[in-house]
């Protein structure tokens, strides 16, 4: 989604001496504001995926997915907190989770991370 706008239009009538007088338009540019945060998109929460035991570095595990109201060109995802060993990591941009490091998956263990999604000025 891109950045909103509407167009107003305002004729004013400026008099410059007692009978003259002059037409000039002006067209006003409404900017929406960035007054919205943005929010997840991902069904069910909280968010679950498997991991393979044997992962590679770097293999993506999840996408996550944010929606601001005001634009969506904006978004970055930011780990805070992280209850896996420091295993995972996320894309900033695209939300994209991965695998990192070299350290073992282990079977039947529960991995958890808390992911933000934010834009310039509001924070989820």
């Amino acid at each position: 989604m891109s950045e909103l706008y509407a167009k107003i239009y305002y004729d004013f009538r400026e008099r410059v001496r007692h009978l003259d007088t002059d037409n000039q338009r002006v067209i006003i540019h409404v900017k929406d504001v960035n007054d919205e945060p943005p929010y997840f998109i991902n069904r069910p929460l909280p968010m679950q995926t498997v991991v393979q035991l044997n992962a590679a570095p770097n293999t993506p595990v999840f996408t996550l997915q944010a929606r601001d109201p005001d634009t969506d060109h904006n978004i970055h995802y930011f780990i805070v907190r992280d209850r896996t060993g420091g295993r995972f990591e996320v894309d900033e941009r695209s939300g994209v989770v991965r695998t990192r490091g070299t350290d073992p998956f282990q079977l039947d263990m529960e991995y958890v991370l808390y992911v933000k999604a934010e834009d310039q000025d509001e924070k989820l």
